[in-house]
């Protein structure tokens, strides 16, 4: 799971039986104290491992801006200027984190059995572009679904563009579903151009997404 934020996805999973283990991936320090904590308290201490450190594009050091008002929408800041957002982020408070390209951080942990891993949990309020990037040898040879919160304001600002997020899905699924809709239906992933069109109309718009190859 990346973007972990304090452990609730994961630990609820593993608290239903849903999966066995889950390796969390969390760069905001204090998010990450209580992901440790809530890890300790739940007693998964031997089922989830957690890593505080941002999954992109590259190994370096980014920049991490703070919501004041949602503490669950601390983002990755785009590189170079910072243009006047919808929900005045060009003011907040930064912090700088470690970020690494998960095909590298894969190298990095061969104590890992990265092999089982079943699904990737996504909710990184826009730098899915990014880790895609990054992890596109690890998700073109697994071809595991990759569940995450789909939304084009938050993309876009990220510093990836349209064009960059779809290439990046067609070269690594086949299909999709719609999450949040109860009776939803296998999609072909050339659709979600349309979706994205639709959704980034406003700052808000966004849908919770599972791809899939069928290949």
């Amino acid at each position: 799971m990346w973007g972990g934020y304090v452990g609730m996805s994961s630990i609820g999973f593993l608290n239903f039986n849903l999966f066995d283990n889950a390796i969390i991936f969390e760069p905001n320090p204090n998010s990450f104290l209580l992901i440790e904590k809530n890890i300790k308290q739940n007693n998964f201490s031997d089922q989830i491992t957690a890593f505080n450190v941002a999954l992109s594009n590259k190994n370096s050091e980014l920049l991490m801006e703070l919501s004041h008002k949602n503490f669950g929408d601390h983002r990755i800041r785009q590189e170079g200027p910072v243009q006047e957002g919808y929900y005045h982020e060009e003011v907040r408070k930064i912090i700088s984190v470690d970020s690494v390209a998960f095909d590298d951080f894969i190298k990095k942990n061969p104590q890992i059995n990265f092999k089982n891993i079943s699904m990737v949990w996504m909710d990184i309020q826009g730098h899915e572009g990014k880790f895609l990037q990054g992890a596109n040898n690890f998700l073109s040879s697994q071809k595991i679904p990759v569940v995450m919160e789909f939304w084009p304001y938050g993309i876009l600002r990220s510093g990836t563009t349209k064009n960059e997020f779809l290439e990046n899905l067609v070269k690594l699924f086949t299909h999709f579903y719609i999450v949040d809709n109860e009776f939803t239906e296998l999609q072909n992933i050339l659709n979600v151009e349309k979706l994205f069109d639709e959704c980034a109309k406003t700052a808000s718009g966004g849908y919770n997404l599972a791809f899939i190859n069928k290949n």
